[in-house]
Order: structure tokens, then C-alpha cells, then sequence
């Protein structure tokens, strides 16, 4: 069994070298008594009366019994000190066992103890570096919340400020709305000036469609007039052109023209000739892509830009 001593804060174990107890004592103090005991023990049985041979004195008898009864006492005297010695001796041990064992329990409990403070200790060190990060934290905290308030501080004077601004516009849209409503009651009076207009206009309308039906009539009856001149002058015209086209242009051969009688731009491999079916001469493709029906030929040929205008021009002129 261990066994444990208080130095100060700390618990100490002691060695085993150390430790003295009684029953440890024991041993040694019953051979001390009985190294006393026996010798007078031998005392006392050479102290004894012997059988005498001859006949004994009376002074000497006395004298042998009174010592021996004196040793017979100091020996039942020191059996009786040594049996209560033995027993007070006993339930010392017996004190001591139980002192011992009091103490080794409150050893342990000292140093159950001594744990407990030790793990309190650790554990007052960690709350106490719980606390302090808890305060850094929120330190941190605190800072960035009275940023935070500051910042919403702005936020609002800037939102009273776009508030103000609103209040202004509304109220201008006010004005302007009520404006309105006086445009509009205004526009309401002359949408019924209008209206009366409308019906004028109407009637006017109804007199110009009388009017136009006359009037087409009119234009009918000269439109069949004007039908029987054109066609008339369409034939004398188309006998004109037939004579001209027989007597007049002659058809360009491919070697004789080099250049675009238009735009005159060199002929080339992707520049090609083409004939004007109506002058006869020899144009590149931009300058003779349009068609159009002649007398001599049945469906629509290859002209050149300015008898293309120029035939235009006399179709319109004998429409009209």
C-alpha cells in the first residue's frame, strides 16, 4: 500500500525506506521483553528451594521463603505489566491500523482532491482563454456592428435625402397632372368642336362624292375618246418605228466595237458585247440589262439604257 505525506500544494509519496509503523516495532519490542523475561525467569528456578539432604535451619528457611515470595510477586507483577503492556500495545496497533487507514483514505482524498484542483485549474486556464478569445471576438463583433450602424446611418440620411427628393417630384407630378387635367378639359371642348367639324366634313364629303361620280362619268366618256386617238397613234407610231428600224440602225459586227458606247469601258473576258436589239450598237451588260417588247420582234428583247427611257417616255406620252 502506498503512502502518501502533504507538502504544502503537493502531494509527495514516501519511499518505502521511510516508512516506520508499529507493527513494523512489534518484534522488536517482544524480544526485548523476552530477553528480560528469561533471565528472571532462570533467577527465579535457581532461586527455588532444593530437597536438602540433611535436616534444614529454621533461619534459613525463613530467610529463602521470604525472598522467594518477593520474586514470586515482582515476577506476577511484571507478567500482569507485561499482558497489559501486550494489550494496551495490541489496541495501540490495532488505533494505529485504523489511523492509518483514515490517513491513507484521506490521502486519497487528498489527492482526488489535488486532481480535481489541478483539473479546475486547467479548466479555469481554458475558460479563462475561452473568455479572452470570446472577447476578441467580440471586439470584433462590436467593431463591425458600429460599422455596420455607421453605414446605415448613411444609408438613411441618404434614403430622408431621396425621400425629399420624391416629396419634390411628386409634387411636381402633381402640378404637372393637374396641368393636364386642364389640357385635357380643354382638348374635351375642342374634341367637340371637332365633332360638329366632322359632321360638315361629312356633308362635304357627300357633295364631293356627287361631285366625283359627275366627274368620272366625264372622265369616262373622254378616256373612251382619248382610247380610240391613242391606238390610232400606236399604229402609227409602231409603222413608223418598223420603217426606221428597215432603213435606219445598222447592226455593229463584234469586231468593230472595242469600248461600251455608254460608259466606254474596255470589253474584256468578264466585261462582254451585247447589242441593243432596237439601236443596234454594242453595250456591256450594265448598260443594256433592260427589256422590253418591240414591233419587230414578238417577245421582250435586250435594249440599251437610253432607248429603254426613250421608248418609256413615247409609251407614256400616247397612254396620256
Amino acid at each position: 500500500m502506498k503512502r502518501w505525506r502533504r507538502n504544502k500544494t503537493h502531494i509527495v509519496e514516501v519511499p518505502v525506506w521511510k516508512r516506520e509503523t508499529h507493527s513494523s516495532r512489534r518484534p522488536h519490542f517482544l524480544a526485548c521483553l523476552a530477553t528480560l523475561v528469561l533471565p528472571l525467569q532462570e533467577f527465579l528456578d535457581q532461586l527455588t528451594p532444593q530437597p536438602l539432604r540433611g535436616p534444614p535451619s529454621s533461619m534459613a528457611t525463613s530467610e529463602g521463603g521470604s525472598e522467594l515470595a518477593l520474586l514470586r510477586a515482582c515476577a506476577a507483577f511484571s507478567t500482569s505489566f507485561f499482558q497489559n503492556a501486550e494489550s494496551s500495545l495490541q489496541q495501540k496497533n490495532e488505533a494505529i491500523t485504523s489511523f492509518e487507514g483514515k490517513t491513507n483514505q484521506v490521502m486519497s482524498s487528498m489527492k482526488q482532491m489535488e486532481e480535481r484542483l489541478q483539473h479546475s485549474e486547467r479548466a479555469r486556464q481554458g475558460a479563462e482563454e475561452r473568455s479572452h478569445k470570446l472577447q476578441q471576438e467580440l471586439g470584433g463583433r462590436i467593431s463591425a456592428l458600429q460599422r455596420q450602424l455607421s453605414q446605415l446611418h448613411e444609408q438613411c440620411s441618404s434614403l430622408e435625402k431621396e425621400l425629399k427628393s420624391e416629396k419634390e417630384h411628386r409634387q411636381a407630378l402633381q402640378r404637372e397632372l393637374q396641368h393636364e387635367r386642364d389640357t385635357s378639359s380643354l382638348l374635351r371642348t375642342e374634341l367637340q368642336q371637332v365633332e360638329g367639324l366632322k359632321k360638315e366634313l361629312r356633308e362635304l364629303q357627300d357633295e364631293k362624292a356627287e361631285l366625283q361620280k359627275i366627274c368620272e362619268e366625264q372622265e369616262q366618256a373622254l378616256q373612251e375618246m382619248g382610247l380610240h386617238l391613242s391606238q390610232s397613234k400606236l399604229k402609227m407610231e409602231d409603222i413608223k418605228e418598223v420603217n426606221q428600224a428597215l432603213k435606219g440602225h445598222a447592226w455593229l459586227k463584234d469586231d468593230e466595237a472595242t469600248h461600251c458606247r455608254q460608259c466606254e469601258k474596255e470589253f474584256s473576258i468578264s466585261r462582254r458585247k451585247h447589242h441593243c436589239r432596237n439601236c443596234g450598237h454594242i453595250f456591256c451588260n450594265t448598260c443594256s440589262s433592260n427589256e422590253l417588247a418591240l414591233p419587230s420582234y414578238p417577245k421582250p428583247v435586250r435594249v440599251c439604257d437610253g432607248c429603254h427611257t426613250l421608248l418609256l417616255q413615247r409609251c407614256s406620252s400616247t397612254a396620256s
